[in-house]
């Protein structure tokens, strides 16, 4: 397992993969791609990067030497090569003409600046690979290193989520575990428990990553943090057995003890990695691809980890112990003493006007719940990045000096048969392609237009394409357009392929801009009486629309695992309270961390990522672990003939403590994720923490209230073993 952990791969694929390919803008994109050639490519650009640098065009001679020997680079274009070509015979255009038409692709606003763009093949198994040759190579013709450049394209995002996913595994992973270790030795005071728990908890997590490397072989960039979930989450339930097995070790003696704590907690604490298990299965259900592979892996991990909490912690706790009558310290810790006592007086104070909390608490509730119906989510790519990035740092300078960085296609569906001719079919894409460069925020073109001559005002190309090209000659040239991607022909179709470019970045909704630009061409089809029953028709398409199609199938996905989560938690409860009411009353204070918190996000108009939607349906099931762990010593208490404030006291003062202790562990633990430079990392690991400590917060406060109000009452039918 250890090896595993060493040399497990990092790759979460390409974003567009993400979306299911039912979904329609999944279908459209991969029907492009395997149309025009996948859409991995890289755009490299450096300061004095220009037209006339002449080691612009060796590195791409030496580039396009390299696509020979290896199976990386498909082919590579600069700005100069197209003026070249643009200012040569047949075309002979004016270089204003020609840097008007390649403007924010490849030539720059200072109509100097370029760059080369380099197309490359199987990104989707190493994108390292096809970037490490392509930046060695300019490192060997120009002596500027991967710093110097300012890389952009699909090729380069793929690689920077890869290392950001890296980076944050291994700088935070050993830290999250000190921490969670740090702060149970503060609480048990014992080294002999603290080791115990250490061990099933780094086997555990080490357990994880090799089920990861039999199955998937990889990583991606959620899977990051689950080796660390559920060592937490071991940790967790390991720090809640030790607590019950020292409770009856004090009077047992330590072998006894554990033989006995092991029992009693048993049922509570198969119940509590039951629940939590549920509520990450419930993410499944997800249509994305990487959440649903956090849920599946993480619940059968957590479910691997329980087998081995109770086949291996006995062992741990009592090992060397060869005396019967060993025991244990008799006194807690001070420290503890203290903390205990402070829990004590907060549970006092609740009970002590239970009904008015109650109504107090449950009123919070709901009017932070109100705040869900304006929450929102977003997966913009460069949003899972800081500032100081090096993603931030070149996508900033390439919009800058270069143009908008985000392609959108619109494709244009000619029949073959049509009767129009070579020469209208070309006019007509250069009309689409004049009228999207006239949108908003449009920061340039290309089309096969790009590449003919220019038309005559009011009449695009025309007048100079009769005169100098016959049906014929612009017919030999459609071969060309298909190698330069421009053009595909298959089933009796011709598709035309305009691009335009839009800035990556800032807020954009690239799904409704693409959706806005077909309805533009479409109504310029219905225009013109000679294309109007045609058959033509119109799509868009390209990677952020897609990007932002999983936007909405995030939204969809949250609520759905939360309810999924919710209706095989709740009669679970139910169940478990052998009570239809007492289930339902008990699940009041699990909805509470996601109501509020999540609520609370919608007030404040923060948006979730994909890195906090799955905390919701993770939430809830770990809310379910301090419930049951609570409810298991109340319904003791009531079976010792207490009252209902007293059996609440009862349970507050046997695992209040050991419930402040798990949360602290788990949220402290995942914290550390929230210093990492990788954001859906760091937000995930913040807002679990938030979510941890207002479960922490519904157990401790509205949980004891219910108990204690009138609604308390159906709990005292039914049984719950103690």
């Amino acid at each position: 397992m250890a090896w595993a952990a060493l040399r497990i791969d990092m790759n979460s694929g390409r974003v567009t993969d993400w979306l299911p390919q039912g979904r329609p803008e999944r279908a459209e994109y991969d029907r492009f791609v395997r149309q025009f050639g996948v859409d991995d490519y890289v755009i490299v650009s450096w300061p004095g990067c220009t037209l006339d640098d002449p080691s612009v065009e060796q590195v791409a001679s030496e580039l396009r030497g390299k696509s020979e020997e290896t199976s990386l680079i498909r082919d590579v274009t600069t700005g100069s090569q197209l003026v070249d070509e643009l200012t040569s015979p047949p075309l002979r255009l004016s270089q204003e003409d020609v840097f008007r038409r390649l403007h924010g692709i490849f030539v720059g606003p200072d109509q100097k600046t370029t760059c080369l763009v380099v197309r490359t093949h199987n990104v989707g198994r190493d994108p390292s690979e096809a970037l490490g040759l392509i930046c060695d190579t300019i490192e060997d013709q120009t002596g500027k290193s991967r710093d110097d450049l300012r890389l952009g394209g699909s090729t380069f995002d793929a690689v920077a989520l890869n290392e950001a996913s890296t980076r944050a595994m291994q700088r935070y992973s050993v830290p999250a575990g000190l921490v969670s270790l740090i702060i149970a030795a503060l609480f048990l005071r014992s080294v002999r428990m603290t080791i115990a728990i250490f061990s099933v908890s780094a086997f555990c997590q080490l357990m994880s990553v090799g089920v990861l490397d039999l199955t998937l072989g990889r990583m991606n960039v959620l899977l990051i943090v689950m080796p660390t979930l559920i060592y937490v989450l071991t940790m967790s339930g390991a720090v809640h057995l030790v607590n019950y097995c020292l409770d009856s070790a004090r009077t047992k003696g330590l072998i006894a003890g554990v033989h006995q704590g092991m029992r009693i907690g048993r049922q509570p604490c198969v119940l509590a990695g039951v629940t939590t298990a549920i509520g990450l299965l419930s993410l499944c259900v997800s249509q994305v691809q990487p959440v649903r592979e956090f849920g599946l892996y993480s619940a059968c991990c957590l479910l691997l980890g329980l087998i081995v909490l109770f086949a291996m912690l006995p062992g741990v706790l009592l090992w060397g112990v060869r005396e019967p009558g060993a025991s244990v310290t008799a006194t807690t810790p001070r420290f503890t003493q203290q903390v205990k006592s402070r829990l004590m007086t907060i549970g006092n104070a609740v009970m002590s006007r239970p009904t008015l909390w109650a109504f107090m608490l449950m009123l919070i509730l709901l009017s932070g719940s109100l705040g869900l119906m304006r929450l929102r989510t977003v997966v913009d790519f460069d949003q899972m990045f800081p500032t100081r990035s090096e993603l931030v740092r070149n996508y900033t300078w390439l919009e800058q000096n270069l143009g908008p960085m985000v392609p959108i296609e619109v494709l244009i569906d000619i029949p073959v048969d049509s009767r129009r001719t070579p020469r209208e079919r070309v006019e007509m894409v250069g009309r689409i392609e004049e009228s999207l460069a006239s949108m908003p925020d449009v920061g340039g073109t290309l089309s096969a237009s790009t590449f003919l001559p220019e038309g005559s005002a009011g009449s695009p190309l025309r007048t100079i394409v009769r005169r100098r090209f016959t049906d014929t000659q612009l017919a030999k040239r459609l071969d060309q357009f298909e190698e330069q991607g421009l053009l595909f022909v298959e089933d009796g179709t011709q598709r035309w392929r305009v691009t335009y470019r839009l800035p990556a970045r800032g807020e954009w909704n690239y799904l409704d801009l693409s959706r806005q630009a077909a309805s533009s061409v479409e109504a310029i089809i219905a225009e013109d009486e000679r294309w109007r029953n045609e058959g033509v028709t119109i799509s868009a398409t390209g990677m952020m629309p897609v990007n932002d199609a999983t936007n909405q199938q995030l939204f969809e996905d949250l609520a759905r695992s939360y309810l999924m989560a919710f209706a095989l938690i709740c009669p679970l409860m139910m169940l478990i309270l052998r009570s239809v009411p007492a289930g339902l009353v008990a699940m009041i204070p699990n909805v509470t961390p996601t109501m509020l918190v999540f609520g609370g996000l919608g007030w404040l108009d923060i948006s979730v990522d994909i890195g906090t939607v799955l905390c919701a349906s993770v939430a809830l099931g770990i809310a379910v672990d301090d419930t049951v762990h609570f409810l298991t010593w109340f319904r003791g208490g009531l079976a010792d003939g207490l009252s209902r404030p007293a059996a609440v006291r009862f349970a507050y003062d046997h695992c209040a403590l050991a419930m402040l202790q798990t949360t602290m562990i788990c949220g402290c633990g995942m914290l550390v994720f929230g210093f990492s430079d990788f954001v859906p990392a760091s937000r995930f690991a913040i807002l679990l923490a938030v979510l941890l400590g207002t479960a922490l917060l519904g157990d401790l406060l509205l949980l004891p209230a219910l108990l204690c109000s009138p609604l308390g009452r159906v709990f005292e039918t039914g049984r719950l073993s103690k």
